[in-house]
């Protein structure tokens, strides 16, 4: 089985989109890899937005939501009341720090024990 970090990278890989010179994921493909609902991204960015810059999430500029909804209709919700937002892998990243689902958390562990490497015994 594919650790969690592996699986973000291939989810990345094959379902973003470029937008701003950065692959990103729409905010409800980022749902659904970690496995829960697109409105708890949303409260979850809207909650701390502290750890979300602009270069780790954004919204779409309606010239972007025109090219986006044209180059792939799935990628954009027309019927939306709440900003779509879209995250870089970074944004991604940070999302599984401040989720609480068991994805998230196997995801942030994973991303910890990448950037700490190996230790000593």
């Amino acid at each position: 089985m594919d650790s969690p970090a592996a699986v973000l990278l291939q989810l990345l890989e094959s379902n973003s989109l470029l937008l701003r010179g950065q692959r990103v994921l729409a905010d409800a493909d980022v749902a659904a890899f970690y496995q829960v609902q697109t409105q708890r991204v949303e409260r979850a960015v809207l909650q701390n937005r502290q750890c979300f810059p602009t270069d780790f999430v954004w919204e779409l500029t309606p010239e972007e939501h025109v090219a986006v909804s044209r180059a792939d209709p799935r990628a954009v919700i027309k019927s939306r009341r709440r900003p779509q937002y879209f995250f870089t892998g970074a944004g991604i990243a940070m999302l599984a720090s401040v989720l609480r689902s068991p994805r998230a958390i196997a995801v942030n562990i994973a991303l910890i024990r990448t950037l700490a490497g190996p230790r000593e015994t």
